[in-house]
């Protein structure tokens, strides 16, 4: 590549030696074929599904931002050309240790770079390579690069840009970067610049960032720029401190004191850096939970929507196939508490099916089964306003862990002649309804064989409508014994 001429518009430049690498493209140094200004033009592989005009973002009127000279393209590849720096952040690690005073520096330089830009534009890869020193000023390089891989997959993202140590929690869950997601990956830089080393690191970093609370930071770190760090680092968004507030505190801390402490302040000081690190551990367990509970909320969402999508067949057939019957809806609200049950009637009989509703087992309403159940309904059979069957219908994992799926279910006493012939639905909130699926001896026992009706669409619609259909021409009868078929069907106990 050394002495290859690149042209953009009117201007070229001619390339020299290779000054930087890794992460994604290659950087070389170049000389103006116009002014002779030395310059860094960097050199990107071109990707399918990404554009050359998403590596150029003008921020010429930001500070401490590298500009972006020009953009073109070279046989396969699209070239930036930038000023020239006369070190990296990344090459100034590699020698050793930073002073307090220069580890400062470069917080505040980029904070103020991410100020001047907050409402613009998110950088999306701040990490040292590309902090760059400019006329005595730590710079951001590189807008536009993580948009761009961006438009091929996140495993590239991480894999070939090498971002994934300061990538914030919220983008390891997919979510959108933000101000907040720069923020945190300073704040990865600033720990990795005090302490010498990177805070997480493993095979396993999208877990540690979002889970893991920072290793406590050295006794030499000032107390108070441990705090600015720490709270930098937090893994909720809305906890870390704007880049104003950043520059706040940084300018607050000044430069660091020659005198030698009390001890009993050194000890104060000692006991903050504790304290931090447990908040930073409270506040890992507190985004767990919440992401947890947000998962757990979105899934009983699903569960109902997959629900009422299987349940939907048996409708359609019986609406599309049975002119004279009626879809009815109590106006009461009494048996029909809601707009969303559905009672099919044709002539005398009908078949009722309440809403779907969802059921979250860490509250109080479970009834402590031994699988998880995330929706359920029943579906009634009903002849001359008497309910002569009806059928639990749970969204659950009932026979494999983890394998959810439309289970149909239905219910016998076993201690008295009630209902002996009639099987009914049980909620899976009723008292008692878990003896039927443990070890022990209950009032309840399954009546029939839990059916997948995703598995079985055919038979279960079937079966509902020759029961309409018994009951509207009076030949419905009751089982004869219970439960009405043996019992092979073993769910988890």
């Amino acid at each position: 590549m050394d002495g290859a001429i690149l042209q953009s518009d009117e201007l070229s430049w001619k390339l020299g030696k290779e000054i930087g690498g890794g992460g994604f493209g290659v950087v070389y140094e170049a000389v103006s074929q116009e002014d002779k200004k030395k310059v860094a033009i960097k050199l990107i592989p071109k990707s399918k599904g990404a554009r050359r005009e998403l590596l150029f973002e003008d921020l010429s009127d930001a500070e401490n931002i590298v500009n972006i000279i020009a953009t073109g393209e070279y046989e396969e590849r699209y070239f930036i050309v930038m000023d020239l720096a006369s070190i990296s952040l990344r090459d100034v690690l590699r020698k050793g240790s930073i002073s307090t005073e220069d580890s400062m520096a470069v917080i505040r330089d980029i904070a103020k770079a991410l100020e001047s830009i907050r409402n613009r534009v998110v950088h999306r890869d701040i990490k040292p390579d590309n902090i760059l020193q400019l006329e005595n000023a730590w710079c951001l390089s590189d807008f536009g690069i993580a948009r761009f891989i961006e438009q091929t997959t996140s495993t590239e993202t991480f894999k070939r840009a090498h971002s994934a140590p300061y990538t914030a929690p919220e983008r390891w869950r997919g979510e959108r970067a933000t101000p907040a997601s720069d923020v945190y990956s300073l704040g990865i830089t600033a720990y990795e610049i005090l302490e010498g080393k990177l805070p997480f690191i493993g095979s396993d970093l999208g877990a540690m960032h979002q889970n893991s609370p920072i290793p406590p930071f050295s006794d030499n770190i000032d107390h108070r720029l441990a705090k600015l760090v720490s709270s930098m680092l937090s893994k909720t968004p809305q906890m870390r401190p704007t880049p104003s507030r950043i520059l706040e505190i940084i300018a607050s801390i000044g430069a660091p004191s020659e005198a030698t402490l009390p001890a009993e302040l050194v000890a104060l000081q000692n006991a903050s850096k504790v304290l931090s690190s447990l908040r930073q551990q409270e506040e890992a367990e507190a985004e767990k939970r919440r992401l947890t509970v947000s998962a757990r909320t979105d899934f009983i969402a699903e569960s109902k929507l997959k629900m009422n999508n299987e349940l939907q067949h048996l409708k359609d057939t019986l609406e599309a196939n049975a002119a004279e019957g009626k879809v009815v809806r109590d106006p009461s609200g009494v048996f029909f508490a809601n707009s969303n049950s559905w009672d099919f009637s044709l002539g005398g009989a009908e078949i009722a099916i309440k809403e779907v509703s969802g059921l979250d087992p860490m509250s109080s309403d479970g009834a402590n089964l031994p699988f998880d159940v995330t929706a359920y309904t029943t579906i009634k059979l009903i002849i001359n306003g008497n309910v002569v069957r009806s059928h639990s219908i749970w969204f659950s994992d009932m026979i494999s862990q983890g394998d959810y799926g439309c289970y149909e279910v239905a219910f016998m006493e076993i201690f008295t002649n009630d209902h002996n012939h009639q099987p009914f639905a049980l909620l899976p909130t009723d008292s008692g309804v878990n003896t039927v699926f443990r070890p022990v001896i209950g009032g309840y026992q399954m009546a029939r064989n839990p059916l997948r009706i995703e598995d079985s669409q055919g038979d279960f619609v079937s079966r509902w409508v020759q029961y309409l259909v018994a009951a509207v021409d009076g030949s419905y009868r009751q089982p004869s014994e219970m439960p009405e078929e043996p019992i092979r069907q073993n769910t988890r106990r």
